[in-house]
């Protein structure tokens, strides 16, 4: 994180005490992304997810992420389950709701699972 130039910050907590006075900040309030385990070890972020839906090109997707191609296909599918599971409890919330299941969220969680079935099917 950067603070004023030249300042560093390791975490949010550390730039919120860095804060002026006066100006009331709590660090859960700001939005961040923590690399580290609820035991804080250090977990490294990827975003193979995006990189498939970006390119899906195996040996790129493989090599960014640093995920040997059988974890990768795995983790793909596994994702698509996951949006297939989450469309489908959305459409079983709103049943009989002509409304509801209109509803762009829902329409939205449908068509991702079936494209990222889709491009999965050509991993």
């Amino acid at each position: 994180m950067r603070g004023r130039q030249g300042e560093r910050f390791g975490s949010v907590e550390e730039a919120v005490v860095c804060v002026r006075p006066g100006v009331l900040l709590d660090a859960a309030s700001v939005p961040s992304v923590r690399n580290a385990d609820r035991h804080g070890n250090a977990v490294r972020l990827n975003r193979y997810i995006l990189d498939f839906w970006m390119h899906g090109q195996k040996r790129a997707l493989t090599e960014a992420n640093g995920l040997r191609e059988v974890d990768a296909w795995n983790h793909l599918k596994s994702f698509v389950s996951v949006m297939k599971a989450i469309s489908i409890a959305l459409s079983e919330m709103v049943k009989g709701n002509a409304a509801a299941e209109a509803d762009p969220v829902i329409w939205t969680f449908t068509k991702l699972a079936e494209e990222y079935k889709e491009k999965h099917k050509t991993f």
